[in-house]
């Protein structure tokens, strides 16, 4: 009876979007606060640092010293910087509370766009959130940007060409590799008008700087940008990553010609799209999704711990939707335990340093997308037989 009761509370609890919205000011107000009082405002510092330098004319890709012992570097599109500097200038708490707030909000809105249940989506959440609270502690972007694609795929399939591509824009600009999601663009009969829209979009958003900087400048500071991401694919830069490259370094399996195996990841993972232009059904679109989102991140040479949000959130979208036997829930499990908890303090610090030290989030996120992959493949029901209804 107790049993009942309890798993009666919890299904009321994951339908109950007042109690997620509000836990979502709580988190944004109790990570807003410890980065105050630990006055950790380092990512906010490099984007003010970046903004500077470019209105006054030097390099903004330069590394940067903060804190007086941090050394790091802006990597982002100049475009970036001016769109969010408003909020990177706010004081302290409050800029700190509406930056986090705008990006686990969003992310959790993209979320049903998924087209699941109320119950799965904030299922989704529950377990992506030690990922979520550790992309937070870092001032990072990697929730605006799994909110774009998410936000993107939803709209494609809704068949909103204007949204899905402003979507697809957002994420662009902040970071190059989220424009893969367009490929889902293919699936609809408004795909050119997606397309225009998103090179219009793009085109409005780089000229964003010319408000503070003339055409040159412009100009000369993209170039130190496109240089700044070339400068990024050295092999000590690789090393550093959470990615299949820099695990491979670890291990002494491989040190170079990482392109290749890059390109090879890509084009199997870009393989299972040649039926995206056919009506598929809902659960393959999803794979497919899950698998584009495992791809950026484990095959990123740039790849950092908090960006595991964002394969955390593809993992979590197969599992919802894959079939429960006991292969997937032990590659599940092995996921809670080496890539979602790794960072937590249910580790003792020594075993949490062997785990970061090799790239242990690395290991069941590629486990999970080459099982992703084999599903794609072996799944024979891909054609959609009626329309699938949008959730409400």
């Amino acid at each position: 009876m107790k049993k009942e009761k309890i798993n009666t509370f919890i299904k009321l609890l994951l339908n109950n979007d007042l109690f997620f919205h509000t836990a979502l000011l709580i988190i944004s107000a109790v990570i807003s606060a410890q980065t105050y009082i630990l006055n950790d405002f380092g990512i906010f510092e490099i984007f003010k640092n970046a903004y500077n330098k470019i209105i006054v004319g030097a390099n903004p890709y330069d590394f940067f010293l903060y804190k007086n012992y941090i050394w790091d570097r802006y990597l982002y599109p100049p475009q970036f910087v001016f769109i969010l500097y408003p909020i990177f200038t706010l004081p302290g708490f409050i800029g700190a509370f509406v930056y986090l707030y705008l990006s686990i909000l969003l992310y959790y809105l993209s979320l049903s766009k998924l087209q699941l249940s109320k119950q799965n989506k904030n299922l989704i959440f529950i377990i992506c959130l030690p990922e979520i609270i550790t992309c937070m502690q870092n001032l990072q972007t990697n929730l605006l940007v799994v909110a774009g694609i998410l936000f993107a795929f939803g709209y494609i399939k809704e068949n909103k060409p204007i949204m899905a591509a402003f979507s697809i824009s957002f994420s662009f600009i902040i970071k190059v590799y989220p424009a893969l999601v367009g490929i889902f663009a293919l699936s609809t009969k408004k795909k050119l008008h997606i397309i225009v829209y998103t090179l219009c979009i793009v085109i409005i958003i780089s000229l964003v700087p010319l408000f503070k900087i003339n055409w040159d400048r412009l100009v000369e500071v993209n170039q130190l940008w496109f240089k700044s991401l070339a400068t990024d694919t050295s092999s000590n830069e690789i090393s550093k990553s959470f990615s299949v490259m820099a695990l491979l370094m670890k291990l002494s399996i491989m040190s170079s010609h990482f392109f290749i195996l890059q390109l090879l990841a890509l084009m199997l993972t870009l393989f299972p799209f040649v039926h995206i232009k056919q009506q598929l059904t809902l659960n393959y679109q999803l794979l497919l999704l899950s698998l584009l989102l495992v791809f950026i991140i484990i095959f990123n040479h740039a790849a950092e711990s908090p960006t595991y949000v964002i394969a955390a959130t593809g993992v979590s979208i197969w599992y919802i939707t894959a079939q429960k036997n006991s292969v997937n829930t032990f590659l599940f499990i092995l996921f809670l335990i080496f890539c979602v908890l790794s960072r937590t303090d249910l580790y003792p610090s020594g075993v949490r340093q062997f785990l970061y030290e090799y790239k242990s989030k690395v290991w069941p996120c590629t486990l999970i997308w080459l099982k992703i992959l084999i599903e794609l493949f072996q799944n024979k029901n891909i054609i959609q037989k009626t329309e699938f209804a949008v959730e409400k």
